[in-house]
């Protein structure tokens, strides 16, 4: 799995810090998702492309902010639904996913510390 940053995207996540939690992921999920894009959009929030296997992470462009923590919530829930089901629901919410995964809840306190 790799990490890119779309070009002058200020993305919230640095690609460094995305970087060194990919090691905690569960191998499936780098199996699904081949590469995570940190871009720029109107909200936090995430998209997959399956024919490509991209999992894009926006970052709003203008505040209110979100913070680190929430789009870290947002990058695990949205890889384990990825690798659970293949793609991202219509009406993705990632503290309910969160909450109803123990797969991304544990890997998400492992993040914490790294990223």
């Amino acid at each position: 799995m790799r990490v890119v940053v779309q070009n002058g995207a200020q993305h919230g996540l640095a690609r460094r810090s995305v970087e060194l939690a990919l090691p905690l992921f569960p191998p499936s999920w780098s199996h699904a998702v081949e590469t995570i894009l940190l871009c720029a959009g109107q909200n936090l929030d995430a998209s997959f492309h399956a024919k490509e296997r991209i999992l894009a992470v926006f970052w709003p462009k203008q505040p209110p902010f979100p913070s680190k923590a929430e789009a870290l919530d947002t990058l695990v829930a949205a890889l384990a639904a990825v690798s659970e089901t293949g793609g991202l629901p219509k009406h993705f919410s990632p503290s309910t996913y969160l909450a109803k995964s123990q797969v991304a809840a544990t890997t998400r306190a492992l993040v914490a510390g790294v990223a």
